[in-house]
């Protein structure tokens, strides 16, 4: 921890609920469904904070049994999968059965499998997380993960995951945030376009996607391509 901040804003966020407490959690990797990856509550587990019996409900899940762990040896993924979907073996990622259980405790709709999302799991992830949730990117929480400090410059991962821009328009906190509220809602704008523009790329450059994402089909220069398309952007 480089500072509390995280601190600050949990603090202006219960007066904000009433005296409501949520579970703080980190934006990288809380990923984003609806671009690379269709994984819904997956929340990240980098870094939580909250009343200590809030914590206990959270990581309250069961083991994943074997046979789930290695479900996608057994069965096929569902027609349309991505390329990244098609990556996993286990039948949900590890922190979306942690978060999946704690959210159906709570009366959400939950994914059945994976990359399962119908309208009313996505419609009650993002219900989950405007109201259950407070995400905030590393520097705001004042986390130093030296592991993974190059997230924070991968336009890639910036993409993939829920950023805490990203947030405030899911739980429409945008007039709350700041004085500048004009200032705000333009850059949550500027990125929502970005995003739809990643979007509708990933969409149309599936026949690419192995040359691309592929470390052993050697497509580094056409993935620097991409990124500066989208730099450009």
């Amino acid at each position: 921890m480089q500072h509390a901040g995280f601190l600050d804003f949990y603090g202006e966020q219960v007066k904000l609920d009433k005296g409501h407490e949520r579970l703080l959690a980190c934006s990288f990797f809380t990923l984003d469904p609806t671009v690379f990856e269709c994984v819904p509550f997956h929340l990240s587990d980098w870094f939580h904070f909250g009343r200590t019996e809030l914590l206990q409900a959270y990581w309250s899940a069961p083991l994943l049994t074997a046979e789930q762990g290695r479900f996608y040896e057994r069965n096929r993924h569902m027609p349309g999968s991505s390329f990244f979907e098609r990556k996993f073996r286990a039948k949900f990622a590890a922190e979306q059965h942690i978060c999946s259980h704690y959210a159906r405790m709570q009366g959400y709709h939950c994914p059945q499998f994976l990359n399962d999302a119908p309208p009313e799991v996505m419609r009650d992830y993002y219900r989950f997380l405007a109201t259950e949730v407070l995400l905030l990117d590393p520097w705001q929480i004042g986390l130093d993960f030296k592991k993974y400090n190059w997230v924070g410059g991968s336009l890639f991962q910036c993409m993939n995951n829920l950023m805490h821009l990203d947030w405030l328009r899911i739980a429409g906190q945008e007039a709350s945030a700041g004085a500048d509220v004009a200032g705000l809602r333009r850059l949550i704008e500027e990125r929502t376009r970005k995003k739809d523009i990643v979007r509708a790329g990933f969409r149309h450059s599936r026949i690419l996607h192995p040359f691309l994402f592929d470390p052993k089909r050697g497509g580094a220069g056409m993935r620097r391509a991409a990124h500066r398309v989208l730099r450009f952007l």
